[in-house]
């Protein structure tokens, strides 16, 4: 007597779920299919979240896409690099280290197409568009049998270095770590095996080697296969509701699909069974019996966990809940990449086949009727049952059957879909970094509390929104370059889109519009008020070169996707130059403390040029720029309000107002310290355009020019005199205050 156990491939939710749990013919071919007993429990479904580096720890295998965490296969030990910042004028220099390594991680035990974007603890760092968001050397090995050895792992492992070849995996060369605190970030690549979907029939053909095969069209975004083959065949027919069904025992059924197993969501193919015998050989057999296990004990819920590609294919979770008795709630994980609706879909058949197992039915029919296989429907007493074991007796095939599910997948069609949220991703921007704009500026004292060096810094951005930082080097006129650190986060820099014309003779310009261009739209400027404006805001500089005037601006209005028109000028504060123009292109900044860099090394000094340069993830070259600073921040303040008035006797009285370099209260009763070691200044005279005709110091802001010289001036120049007046300090002259006399 031989006996064919039809027997469940897959975790019963109480008992055998019908169609979602299909049928293996005979104990020989259930060997031969998943090589032996199978294991307690499953593979699970995992987080993504981290990436091993154990031995022994199973590497899947991806079909389709999908986002993996990887495991690594090889690692250098933490490279540390030397560098150094400061040692100007300011104070002394310190030593800085940086971190980096390099590393291999596998991601797909079978050859994959390409990876998409890369995340590292849950950030980006490579995006959709292939742009790393940080610099570092990057390769993808596909893993196919003709896989090359990585130099990197040759240099380092010699002739015991390995291809790994079957193994698609991703190699990082000098993965900088000052991001991730110096240590190894936890890394999970978006990784693609083919170009689109992957049908589940093509996955059980692949983890079986042939045995299993099937025409079955339902496809997923991705699958992660892990665990032992019968596992995987497990899974498919659980959760994506596919049955495992022999096919007619034809050669061409086994040349075709293996042992002549297949996968199938369509209805089960019907045989009209025979009468049930009720005696063999002239001995009494068991009449048809109906079995029924309690349905309390049965799940009333199913969860379905899986990965969501709307939200990066992270694990979501979807339920569903049947009526009538039961109770609790069965898990199953199913690691395939689909939508919320199919996944939601999948759980509510799940659940309406909870019962399907509680019902059975046992009969015998006669020996030489039409033989059932497995996997296949009949109808007895109007109840449509579905063939899960046979005995072969003598004479006669003793037949166990379960209750066959009401709407299989194949017979799903005229429901209403269901419908599920995928719940909201909180995703980092995806942006391009593009190009760095380096930009070199002398600033004066806008802290006014006394500089004695000039006051360089350095402000960078990228023309696309994903720029974040830069390496900065410094080096001289022989280019020899030194790396100081890092540029700050993006500035906002731009340039004239029109000239700016003078400013006139007060302190707020009404007359002239800056018409600015910023590298890209996702900058912005904003208004501010006066109480705004007298603590700092929207103070810039605009410029070219060392010539450079700082303003305030009290609206901006856009005019463009990163385009604004500033109204409210306020012209030359911090005591820089504001009677001069500024040409079409000239320079925008935006100064923002954070957002500036300060160069304060030995390099940096008076009258000596200064060279920089940058590179970003987005340059293929250091982008240069060069300054020769005149030491502003040492200087004293431009004299404002100069005024020439004649007196009595006919003589010109020329005055003007002195400024301080210190920070003041204006509510003080005295002058304020002037700053510089004593008040001087020096005022020349000269025809317009002409060599100077007399010069003149004083230590007052206050100089009388008698009705005779003032005659014999104006006769030298033939016309109108021009007459500025500088403050002396310390360091050198301030910027000129002029005016012209006729």
């Amino acid at each position: 007597m031989a006996t064919i156990l039809l027997g469940s491939v897959g975790f019963a939710l109480g008992g055998p779920i019908g169609a979602a749990i299909g049928s293996i013919a005979g104990k020989a071919l259930d060997q031969a299919v998943f090589g032996g007993p199978r294991r307690a429990e499953g593979p699970r479904l995992k987080e993504l979240d981290v990436q091993t580096s154990s031995y022994g720890t199973e590497i899947p295998a991806i079909f389709g896409a999908m986002r993996v965490a990887g495991t690594v296969i090889w690692a250098t030990d933490l490279i540390e690099s030397k560098g150094s910042e400061g040692g100007g004028k300011s104070g002394p220099g310190r030593t800085t280290y940086s971190y980096a390594v390099s590393l291999a991680v596998a991601l797909s035990s079978r050859p994959a197409l390409r990876v998409g974007r890369i995340w590292a603890d849950g950030n980006l760092l490579r995006g959709a568009a292939g742009d790393f968001k940080l610099a570092t050397g990057f390769r993808f090995y596909t893993g196919h049998g003709d896989q090359p050895v990585d130099p990197l792992i040759a240099q380092a492992e010699g002739v015991q270095a390995s291809a790994f070849r079957g193994l698609a995996y991703a190699m990082f060369e000098d993965l900088p770590l000052a991001d991730f605190g110096n240590r190894i970030p936890s890394l999970s690549f978006e990784l693609f095996e083919r170009g689109g979907s992957v049908r589940l029939v093509d996955v059980a053909r692949a983890v079986s080697g042939g045995v299993v095969g099937g025409e079955d069209a339902q496809a997923v975004a991705g699958f992660a296969a892990g665990g032992t083959e019968r596992d995987m065949i497990d899974l498919m027919m659980q959760a994506g509701g596919l049955s495992l069904r022999r096919t007619a025992n034809s050669a061409k059924d086994k040349t075709e699909n293996g042992s002549g197993l297949v996968l199938s969501s369509a209805p089960l193919e019907a045989f009209t069974a025979p009468e049930p015998v009720a005696a063999i050989d002239g001995r009494a057999v068991d009449r048809p019996a109906r079995t029924r296990s309690p349905l309390g004990d049965r799940p009333v819920t199913v969860a379905l966990r899986y990965y969501e590609p709307a939200r990066d294919y992270q694990a979501g979770l979807q339920r569903a809940r049947r009526t009538g008795p039961g109770r609790g709630e069965a898990s199953i994980d199913f690691p395939a990449a689909i939508d919320a609706a199919e996944a939601r879909g999948l759980a509510e058949i799940l659940a309406r086949r909870a019962v399907q197992g509680a019902q059975r039915l046992s009969l015998t029919l006669p020996a030489g009727s039409a033989r059932p296989r497995a996997g296949t429907a009949f109808d007895h007493d109007g109840v449509r049952w579905e063939v899960s074991e046979i005995e072969y007796r003598r004479g006669a095939l003793a037949v166990g059957a379960r209750l066959c599910a009401q709407g299989s997948m194949g017979e799903e069609g005229t429901m209403t879909p269901p419908t599920a949220a995928a719940g909201r991703a909180l995703r980092e921007t995806d942006a391009p970094i593009g190009p760095t704009t380096l930009l070199l500026v002398e600033l004066s004292d806008l802290t006014a509390i006394g500089a004695d060096r000039p006051i360089v810094a350095v402000a960078a951005a990228g023309a696309g929104a994903g720029w974040r930082r830069a390496a900065l080097l410094i080096g001289n006129a022989r280019g020899a370059l030194r790396p100081v650190g890092e540029t700050a986060p993006a500035a906002i820099i731009g340039t004239l889109s029109a000239a700016l014309p003078a400013a006139g003779g007060g302190l707020i310009d009404r007359a002239n519009t800056a018409e600015i261009a910023l590298l890209q739209a996702g900058m912005q400027l904003a208004d501010a008020d006066r109480d705004a404006l007298f603590t700092g805001a929207n103070t810039a500089w605009i410029g070219a070169g060392s010539d450079g005037e700082i303003v305030q601006f009290e609206r901006a209005l856009r005019s463009g996707p990163a385009a604004y028109r500033l109204s409210g000028l306020r012209r030359g504060v911090f005591g820089t130059a504001r009677n001069a123009p500024h040409a079409l292109g000239a320079r925008f900044l935006l100064l923002e403390r954070d957002r500036l860099q300060p160069i304060e090394a030995p390099e940096v000094a008076a009258g000596l040029p200064l060279y920089l340069a940058a590179l970003g993830v987005g340059d293929a070259l250091a982008v240069r720029a060069d300054l020769v600073p005149t030491g502003l921040a040492t200087l004293p303040l431009l004299p404002v309000r100069l005024r020439a008035d004649r007196v009595e006797d006919g003589a010109l009285q020329l005055s003007w107002i002195r400024r301080t370099r210190l920070r003041a209260d204006w509510a003080l009763t005295v002058e304020p310290p002037i700053g510089e070691e004593g008040e001087a200044y020096r005022l020349t005279i000269s025809p317009i355009g002409g060599a100077p005709l007399r010069t003149i110091e004083t230590n007052a802001p206050v100089h009388r020019i008698a009705a005779a010289d003032l005659a014999e001036l104006s006769a030298a120049a033939q016309g109108a005199l021009h007459m500025g007046v500088v403050q002396l300090g310390r360091f050198g002259a301030s910027p000129a205050a002029t005016l012209i006399f006729s």
